[in-house]
């Protein structure tokens, strides 16, 4: 018995909860199978008749719960008798409850949908097979495969790493070159790293995806589309992870390889050309290649779909947001104004993207003293708000959070404090008094408070 398998298999119960024997379990599913064609379950001469016209095939690549998985060429009615079978094949020498539970019980329940019943029926015979047949035989292994792909489709996320994880160990152990087989290492690999993912566990989801790009690279090279595949996985795990040069290494080898096989102005390209100027933007040492690729998409798309295109002023709002992050104001102003007018233009007044264009104009103006030209975008914003949503909301809050900031520039005290007494209400109604927006306004009204007493 191998050890890392006995491991799992004491760590788990392998027996199902049911009152019948495993050789009663096994006759019943037959039986079924037999009643259901108007057929005595229990004639030889019809198990005869019934097995002698269909070869058992050895485990077919299958899809759990899709058919029956058949483990070896030998009739029901021989095992049922119990006669001896002469034969070279190491899987005769198996018990005949076993076979039945292969292939009869188990996909019996898959095929209902009871694949982690299924799993463990499969759990409680992989002992024998192993003692028998060894764990690199091929009918082991595709048992350890079943028993994975079952809890797989059962959303045992935890059990399908675990078994996965002990075919990949199987499967390394297996002494073969052959590149199928390293095929079916990558995408096991490929599959365990995308489970870790879906838990959550993102340090091995990426130290499995960069095992899984090791055979990747080694099957197909590192121009292809299989390895493009694991590279996109990577990148945006290692953002996620704060590794932004590795990740910005990343997006850009899947830019290269997107340009040459789809063309440089090709929807997907451009998306993923997009994706790595906002990773440019973020990191200090990039921030011009950020600007000169936010420039080209604009450009590009003003190109191909002409100005008013949405794809072009959302490349123009993308640019006007870089210049902003790297407080280049005034051209940042420059191409929020002229996206605002297409915005009026396309959108109309009324229409969330334009007030989103309209409020990041205003908080430029107000970061070079224009207050009075802050103040009336801020107001438009708040009364689109105001009409489109009826409850208070954080972003209606920010904006009122904003309007007080910019009277108070203007020293329009007490306008400023009437309207910052209903903030810290609505703040409390909404977002709580722990809250940074409560907080921030709170320090507001007590400097609004002094300055209005030192006025008087």
């Amino acid at each position: 018995m191998i050890s890392t398998l006995s491991v799992i298999l004491r760590s788990r119960p392998t027996t199902v909860t049911t009152s019948l024997s495993r050789r009663a379990i096994s006759r019943l599913y037959i039986g079924n199978l037999l009643v259901a064609n108007n057929r005595n379950p229990w004639s030889t001469r019809n198990n005869v008749k019934s097995e002698s016209k269909q070869e058992l095939s050895t485990f077919p690549n299958i899809i759990p719960g899709s058919g029956v998985v058949r483990l070896m060429t030998v009739p029901y009615y021989l095992l049922s008798q119990k006669r001896h079978i002469s034969t070279h094949d190491p899987v005769s020498r198996l018990n005949g409850d076993t076979i039945m539970l292969i292939n009869y019980a188990a996909p019996s329940f898959a095929r209902e949908g009871k694949y982690e019943i299924a799993a463990k029926y499969y759990e409680s015979v992989l002992p024998e097979l192993c003692q028998i047949l060894g764990e690199n035989h091929v009918s082991t292994i595709k048992v350890i495969k079943q028993i994975g792909e079952w809890y797989l489709v059962a959303r045992k996320y935890d059990l399908t790493i675990q078994w996965m994880q002990e075919l990949k160990r199987v499967l390394k152990n297996t002494s073969t070159s052959h590149d199928s087989h390293v095929q079916e290492l990558a995408e096991l690999t490929f599959t365990i790293a995308t489970l870790y993912s879906m838990e959550n566990n993102h340090t091995k989801a990426l130290s499995t995806f960069e095992e899984c790009l090791q055979f990747r690279t080694a099957l197909f090279g590192s121009k292809h589309g299989k390895t493009m595949e694991v590279i996109e996985r990577l990148s945006v795990l290692y953002d996620g992870l704060g590794m932004k040069e590795l990740s910005i290494n990343c997006y850009e080898q899947m830019v290269r390889y997107q340009q040459e096989t789809l063309g440089e102005t090709h929807e997907k390209t451009l998306k993923t050309t997009g994706f790595l100027a906002s990773l440019y933007l973020e990191t200090n040492n990039h921030q011009n290649d950020a600007i000169q690729l936010y420039s080209y998409l604009w450009v590009t798309q003003c190109q191909l779909v002409g100005e008013k295109h949405p794809n072009s002023l959302k490349a123009m709002y993308n640019l006007a947001k870089c210049y902003s992050t790297l407080q280049q104001y005034e051209l940042s102003i420059s191409v929020y104004e002229d996206c605002l007018k297409k915005h009026l233009e396309v959108y109309g007044r009324n229409h969330g993207l334009t007030n989103d264009v309209m409020y990041r104009l205003g908080q430029l103006y107000y970061e070079i003293d224009r207050y009075n030209d802050a103040l009336l975008l801020f107001n438009n914003c708040y009364e689109f708000y105001k009409l489109h949503f009826n409850e208070v909301n954080e972003q209606r809050l920010i904006l009122q959070h904003s309007i007080v900031l910019t009277l108070k520039a203007l020293q329009r005290y007490n306008e400023a404090i009437v309207l910052i007494e209903d903030c810290l209400l609505k703040c409390v109604n909404t977002v709580g008094k722990d809250h940074q927006l409560y907080i921030s306004s709170l320090e507001i009204y007590n400097e609004l408070v002094k300055l209005i007493n030192n006025s008087n």
